[in-house]
Parts: structure tokens; sequence; C-alpha cells
């Protein structure tokens, strides 16, 4: 089986929208402090997302069973929170 690396799509061709992703994940860490948290009005798929995209940010680049693990999900549930953020030009594959 083949690794497939994912990683944030480039900032110059992202633009506004890399912008938009930033202060969306600055708004997400601010309001959640260091409590992490959690509670009835949080939607578990768009949380897991954001835990991508936090991830990658940390990471850089990182490979579907790395995100699985880091998120506690199976690898099918990984695959398909990247395959939707790489379908709105957030990430993107090599492999």
């Amino acid at each position: 089986m083949r690794n497939i690396i994912v990683r944030f799509r480039s900032r110059t061709r992202q633009g506004v929208r890399w912008e938009l992703l930033m202060s969306v994940l600055r708004a997400y860490c601010f309001s959640m402090g260091n409590s992490e948290r959690k509670d009835s009005m949080i939607v578990q798929s768009v949380d897991r997302a954001v835990a991508v995209l936090e991830f990658l940010l940390r990471q850089g680049e990182a490979g579907i069973t790395e995100i699985a693990a880091e998120l506690g999900v199976h690898k099918s549930t990984a695959s398909r929170l990247v395959y939707t953020l790489q379908s709105k030009g957030l990430v993107e594959q090599d492999g």
C-alpha cells in the first residue's frame, strides 16, 4: 500500500481562502483555550476536520495513518475527512 502524504495547499494558490481558514483556526483555538472542553453544541465532524487541520499545521504534512492515530479514528474515517478537506481546496495529497 502506498503512503499518501497530506499537507495544506500552498498559501499562494489559496489567497483569501487560506486567510479565512487561519482566522477560523485562531478563533477555534482561542475559544477552546487550554481546557479542551467538549459540550453538546460541538458538531463531531467539524471538530474532527479542524483537528486534522490543526495537526497538519503542526506537522506540515502527514499520512492518513498518522492522521487517524492522532484523531483516534479508523483510517477510513481519516481518509473521508481528508477527501472532504481536499474537495474544498484546503489540503492536497501526493500519492
